[in-house]
């Protein structure tokens, strides 16, 4: 019993990191305005669940009967601009349940709870960013039962969206060498209903599961698992109804597209899952798996029960809950709790109750505990030594410069937060000053593999209206400098809230240094400058002083361009930019060697799309004329189309074509020219791209058949 309820796990790494994944392209799958579309197809009946522009979700389906022995699931995405995703991307996979065919399964037998339901209020929210959707059911259609989401404020669901796809909580590749579909469950992850609770920690290591979409079907995929969970009947209460908790670095992956967790995560509902007989539902599921000899037919059938008594159970409103998980350090010692949670209550978790710290409030952000010193000062008569001012001008060099104190964690984080009253002495000196330069110095000269430096939003404003000053962000893993329209670019998107410059090197060797940089805010990264400037310096490793080296940006693919920048005397290397992503500095051989081998897979990889694409044509006769049409699979474009033509079925098409269309979207060719009335005429179609210097060619189509009047 406890491998079924393992796919619960999965079912929510799915939901979690889904939003990030990259697929391929199918033109015809989505319309325009819509940006997220999954549909679910099983015999005569599709259901759709599609997020638009307006970031209302509607959800529909089609058809009464499903079978049961298997479901194919397709996925995609346009025009979703916290991704980095503007065309059209699809991913489907098709899983086999392991359940006999039968002649299908009405769907108002096993879901009459789904499909009578009329409506709700969800309210959500992901960290901080709270919102509320109203679902209604159209009860203007007796044939398709369909329900829309619309949000009561569109920008509270932007933000709560942006955070969710935000690389703080995930990491999205394209480019994985191995193309797999897998999803890792790391050691500890947990699902927890009630009082009971499915526990991954029953072996050391993490669960990988492998191949879910085989002809094996699910019951192979849980097998891999089933020796990994355990199950606790009497576990002590969550926050929520359900609780599922996912570890940092747990993975998802389809084809070569993969999401990472950067941190942990927990996804928590009120939503009530007891069955209709009162039954908890692990317990329900023991009672369909016991003394079942098909006890995974038995087990997916009362799994739509429980989601169809779920349904039911809900009345007016529900609530659901997505929470990054943040570590709250003291001494070397660390625990990791759902955002939002008090510090006081970390502090209960470390076995620190008693101690007094100077940080209170809430946990928003990994913090580094620092105990207060409660040891009054010793008398004497010199009076008191007024506090050393951490924000200084210097008229000469017409800069201001602020030293902030930073925490720096066991896993190399460094981690700054400029507060209130040195924000405002910034700007204050700032202008005084007539200040050309604001730096944040945040260096602490030790080995940091991210920096984090988070100042207020309205200080970025205040700097950007009242002084001409770039902005300066030292940290020990680079320099970062804002000029004014950057600074204005962030200080727009931002308005509140707070602002955080993160440099995070996610390798360094002798070869490379390899970092991202972001800049988020409260609504969502900044990722364009509107025709700002950064100037980005780095400490180059060593080994890399003394060759040639360049700076190259990386996509979302992973594709490598060259961009213009300069090593410096000092052993760094200064480089600008007008966007933030992903940066590799390395040596030129090898720049050059990577950006020749992806334009290779990129022309394989087109080259096979090509060659794969199917035409199918028809033909239609009138006097004296004979019109082929043809229609290309969806996919890959081609430059030309060429028509063949013979008076025999299977020879005498010749080398050369009949016909060659101007475009690759000419669908059809009016045949006026050398034909005799009476005779039998066959025509064939294909498609040509030029690549890389060399001609390719689409599948041929099928022979278009038509006797000439």
């Amino acid at each position: 019993m406890k491998k079924i309820l393992s796919l619960f796990l999965a079912v929510a790494m799915t939901v979690c990191m889904m939003p990030a994944m990259a697929f391929a392209t199918d033109d015809s799958f989505m319309a325009e305005g819509e940006k997220v579309k999954l549909e679910l197809k099983s015999g005569e009946t599709t259901a759709t669940v599609t997020a638009k522009d307006d970031y209302s979700v509607v959800a529909e389906v089609n058809g009464t009967t499903v079978y049961k022995s298997g479901v194919t699931v397709k996925l995609g995405m346009q025009n979703v601009r916290g991704l980095g995703i503007t065309d059209m991307k699809t991913h489907k996979l098709e899983f086999s349940t392991g359940l006999e065919q039968g002649s299908g399964t009405d769907l108002n037998t096993w879901l009459p709870n789904v499909l009578a339901f009329s409506g709700c209020t969800i309210s959500g929210k992901v960290n901080d960013k709270a919102f509320t959707y109203t679902v209604e059911k159209d009860t203007t259609n007796t044939n398709t039962a369909k329900w829309t989401a619309t949000p009561n404020t569109v920008d509270a669901v932007r933000a709560a969206w942006q955070t969710l796809t935000g690389t703080d909580l995930l990491t999205a590749k394209t480019n994985e060498a191995v193309d797999n579909s897998k999803i890792v469950i790391k050691h500890g992850a947990y699902l927890q209903i009630g009082s009971e609770k499915l526990i991954f920690d029953e072996k050391e290591g993490d669960c990988t599961i492998d191949n879910i979409s085989t002809s094996d079907g699910l019951l192979a995929a849980v097998n891999t698992i089933k020796g990994h969970a355990r199950l606790d009947t009497n576990a002590a209460p969550a926050g929520k109804n359900i609780e599922i908790y996912l570890p940092k670095g747990s993975v998802l992956q389809v084809s070569s597209s993969s999401v990472t967790l950067n941190r942990d995560i927990y996804i928590r509902s009120d939503v009530n899952v007891a069955t209709a007989d009162n039954q908890t539902p692990l317990a329900a599921l023991r009672t369909a798996v016991n003394g079942n000899n098909n006890a995974m037919a038995g087990a997916i059938i009362k799994l739509v029960e429980m989601f169809n008594d779920a349904v039911g159970n809900v009345k007016e409103s529900l609530a659901v809950e997505i929470l990054g998980g943040y570590t709250v350090t003291y001494s070397g010692n660390s625990v990791t709790v759902p955002y939002g949670t008090t510090v006081s209550t970390a502090i209960e978790k470390l076995n620190l109750t008693g101690t007094q710290f100077n940080e209170s409030g809430d946990v928003t952000a990994d913090m580094t505990l620092t105990e207060k010193n409660v040891t009054p000062p010793s008398g004497g008569g010199g009076g008191a030594v007024p506090p050393t001012d951490n924000v200084t001008n210097n008229p000469g060099d017409k800069t201001t410069t602020a030293d902030v104190e930073t925490s720096t964690g066991a896993d190399g984080k460094a981690t700054t937060t400029v507060d209130k009253t040195t924000a405002d002495k910034i700007v204050d000196k700032a202008v005084e000053n007539n200040s050309e330069e604001v730096i944040i110095d945040a260096t602490t000269k030790g080995d940091t593999k991210i920096a984090e430096v988070s100042l207020p939003a309205e200080t970025v404003r205040a700097l950007v209206e009242k002084t001409d000053a770039d902005v300066v962000v030292k940290t020990d893993a680079a320099e970062v400098v804002l000029d004014q329209k950057a600074a204005e670019a962030v200080a727009d998107q931002a308005k509140t809230g707070n602002i955080t410059i993160v440099v995070d090197k996610v390798k360094e060797d002798d070869s490379q240094v390899h970092f991202e940089l972001k800049i988020v805010t409260d609504n969502g990264n900044v990722t364009d400058f509107k025709g700002g400037n950064v100037k980005v310096t780095v400490a180059l490793p060593t080994a890399l002083k003394d060759k040639e080296v360049v700076c190259v940006y990386i996509d979302d693919k992973g594709n490598y361009t060259k961009v213009a920048g300069t090593k410096n005397a000092d052993g760094t290397y200064t480089f600008n930019t007008g966007h933030f992503s992903a940066y590799a500095i390395m040596t030129a051989e090898e720049a050059d060697e990577a950006i020749k081998a992806q334009e290779k897979a990129k022309n394989d990889k087109l080259k096979a799309g090509v060659k794969a694409t199917t035409l199918k044509a028809s033909s239609s006769a009138k006097k004296k004329s004979i019109t082929i049409k043809w229609k290309k699979s969806y996919g890959y474009k081609v430059d030309y189309f060429q028509v063949f033509r013979s008076t025999k079925k299977n020879s005498g098409y010749g080398t050369k074509a009949f016909y060659t269309t101007k475009t690759g979207t000419q669908k059809s060719y009016k045949n006026t020219k050398a034909l005799k009335k009476g005779t039998r005429y066959y025509y064939k179609v294909r498609g040509v791209r030029k690549i890389d210097g060399v001609k390719v060619y689409t599948k041929w189509s099928n022979k278009a058949i038509r006797t000439a009047k």
